[in-house]
């Protein structure tokens, strides 16, 4: 493979430049920023020639290959560069609105991004791979219309690499694209108190972070994302400010420190697998205006392990049921102040419940999603419940059921698979009904 010597080895395949440094580094360049490296090397040896050589600047500069520019106050290459010799430009990699930083050039595993490379580019979207563990200063600055930024959580980044940037920030190794808090790096202070102007956490934004212990979600910030958190383990404590209004799926498993979570007022669903293998964790705190709790939101918690440990046959977390034992007593009496039953996985497995009567409060409102399915179940008073969600009382062995007039939804599959089924009445005036197959 042809290359040009440097400090390093410049190198050219796939149309991308490849500076592989003595240190260790190895850097994608275009084809401009291969030529900055090249006349930062003629630069500084004139610079050499003139301090410790004695040499006159002029000779110094036609020495090197280079010319004084007094309208550019600057230097420059006279004729041509030599990293042109490697290869044509036209077999250069095109870079639109989307730059994916390769992996690998030429056979060397690409680990740094030089500095300022890849500076004022038109792009949108910038991917990094996991290969790349530190990015320099100036790298990415003045691309002005960049708002998607893709990398590793393994990833040193200069405080001013996107400087510039308007829609990207980078601070203390995170990294923010306006009001939302897009990804953080293994660097990120263990006792994060996140900026108050943050409004969004995304989706992986701390997954596998190896350093936070602690996070203060600000009063702002009204969802936080699909895994924000999740594999954070050495994360003890989450702390809300105010109302989080929509947490995505597994946004804390798999945290097996963390102890203790208060859920604040305003949320409405407790998402799957919330905090599922969460191991430590004793103590949650479910707001009233939660409808709906996700399938294995506490499941490989210790709140879960003492359940199954004690002699009860419901789990409850606050005011919601989250589950029941497969070898339950044949009538369930769901507890006074009961609001809902949380999602079960029932439907997604061999399990059979041994309930056969089940008698609802008054006060549960919500069936999430195969809440009583698989079971034996003969009897149900339905009490003043007012959502029936998919698959709640589906293969029950009931004659006959009645729908209270507080009701106000009833989806999807609820009465298939109930072979014994004979009457359904609907006591209400208004109900939304959606498919309800008998079969």
């Amino acid at each position: 493979m042809n290359k040009v010597s440097f400090y390093g080895d410049m190198i050219y395949a796939d149309g991308w430049f490849a500076y592989i440094e003595k240190n260790g580094k190895n850097s994608p360049l275009t084809r401009e920023d291969a030529r900055k490296v090249e006349l930062e090397y003629r630069s500084y040896n004139a610079s050499m020639d003139i301090d410790r050589g004695g040499m006159p600047p002029q000779i110094a500069y036609e020495a090197r290959g280079l010319i004084w520019n007094d309208a550019k106050n600057a230097l420059e290459v006279r004729g041509s560069y030599w990293v042109d010799g490697l290869a044509p430009a036209a077999q250069d990699a095109v870079i639109r609105d989307e730059l994916v930083i390769p992996e690998s050039v030429g056979g060397y595993k690409m680990n740094h991004i030089y500095r300022d490379s890849f500076q004022s580019l038109s792009i949108e979207k910038l991917v990094i791979p996991e290969s790349v563990t530190s990015v320099a200063s100036g790298a990415f600055s003045e691309c002005y219309y960049l708002k998607d930024v893709q990398f590793g959580s393994h990833l040193d980044i200069a405080s001013n690499a996107f400087y510039n940037c308007p829609f990207i920030s980078f601070e203390s190794g995170i990294c923010y694209i306006g009001n939302t808090l897009f990804k953080a790096t293994d660097s990120v202070n263990k006792n994060l108190v996140i900026p108050s102007n943050v409004t969004s956490i995304s989706d992986r934004a701390f997954e596998n972070n190896k350093t936070i212990e602690s996070v203060r979600i600000p009063e702002d910030c009204k969802h936080i994302g699909f895994k924000a958190f999740c594999g954070c383990l050495l994360l003890k404590e989450v702390t809300f400010a105010g109302t989080v209004d929509e947490i995505g799926e597994s946004a804390f498993e798999n945290c097996p420190q963390l102890e203790k979570v208060e859920l604040h007022e305003g949320l409405k669903v407790v998402p799957r697998c919330l905090f599922k293998d969460c191991k430590k964790l004793a103590e949650a705190t479910i707001p009233a205006s939660v409808i709906k709790v996700g399938l294995r939101a506490f499941l490989g918690t210790e709140i879960e392990k003492r359940f199954v440990d004690s002699e009860d046959d419901c789990l409850y977390v606050s005011d919601w049921l989250i589950d029941i034992k497969d070898n339950c007593r044949p009538e369930l009496v769901v507890r006074e102040g009961t609001v809902g039953i949380a999602e079960s996985s029932c439907y997604h497995s061999n399990r059979q419940r041994n309930f056969r009567k089940v008698i609802l409060p008054q006060s549960v409102k919500y069936l999430n999603a195969w809440a009583l399915t698989h079971s034996k179940l003969e009897e149900l008073s339905l009490g003043a419940v007012e959502d029936i969600d998919l698959d709640a009382i589906r293969g029950n062995k009931c004659s006959e059921v009645h729908i209270p007039e507080t009701c106000k939804r009833l989806t999807y599959w609820n009465f298939m698979d109930c072979p014994n089924i004979k009457d359904i009445y609907f006591h209400g005036e208004y109900l939304y009904r959606m498919a309800c197959h008998h079969r």
